[in-house]
């Protein structure tokens, strides 16, 4: 089993670089996979809706909204790309030889793998804090992200993007850097004048945008909003305190 969630764990760390230092709680939590998963309430909800059935709403972020009509020719991405990355045939195999061998898999990830997966809707919850984002009247947005080699930050990218456009927004601009806090406070700094708000696809890169767009002389909260994704810990002791999703 240690060799199996040694795999896992490095491999979320290679593909999430922001989860590095931080796998200590990967290492307990496998401890607390019940044996029975039909009885873990998301693995419940989702068998009652064929595998599909939307997961609870996540914290920080509006419930439903009434539709508004998008812009003409938009297409909605509800599909985000699902190709794996390339260091997942080894995670595969991994489990799957664990499993053959008696061990029970479940994950708590992005869909694709082929295995039990409470899923992290990255894309649903970057759309609905756009539409949140839109009813306080913020109008011009960027997106800090890391281009579509994580999936993570194209899926989340992507979402916030769909969630402005079905609020009859423009698009974002965009802000392409380093999926951490350094990628971050360059990426602030580089944020068009215009902008009222800035969306980072994690709380980490939030939090260093900020950094950034102080030192260009532009106060978050004051001149700008700032919102991340993941609602991490450091976000909450964040000057000013960071909006995000979870």
């Amino acid at each position: 089993m240690r060799t199996v969630w040694a795999t896992l764990r490095d491999t979320l760390v290679r593909e999430t670089p922001f989860a590095r230092g931080g796998t200590g709680a990967l290492d307990r939590s496998y401890e607390e996979i019940p044996d029975d998963l039909s009885e873990v309430p998301a693995f419940k909800e989702r068998s009652s809706h064929g595998g599909r059935g939307p997961l609870p709403q996540a914290r920080g972020v509006a419930g439903p909204q009434a539709a508004r009509p998008p812009p003409a020719g938009h297409r909605d991405r509800r599909q985000p790309d699902r190709r794996l990355p390339a260091s997942a045939g080894a995670l595969v195999a991994e489990l799957q030889a664990y499993r053959a061998a008696g061990g029970r898999v479940a994950l708590i990830s992005q869909e694709g793998l082929p295995f039990p997966t409470v899923p992290v809707d990255d894309y649903g919850g970057a759309r609905a804090l756009a539409r949140t984002l839109a009813d306080l009247s913020l109008r011009r947005f960027a997106v800090v992200h890391s281009g579509d080699r994580i999936r993570t930050s194209a899926d989340r990218r992507h979402g916030f993007t769909d969630g402005l456009l079905s609020a009859g927004l423009a698009p974002p601009a965009l802000v392409e850097t380093d999926f951490s806090r350094a990628g971050g406070r360059r990426a602030g700094a580089l944020i068009p004048p215009d902008t009222d708000a800035v969306f980072a696809v994690n709380d980490i890169m939030a939090v260093g945008s900020m950094t950034g767009l102080r030192a260009a002389g532009r106060s978050p909260s004051h001149d700008i909003a700032v919102a991340g994704f993941d609602d991490v810990e450091e976000a909450r002791y964040a000057t000013p305190p960071l909006t995000t999703a979870a």
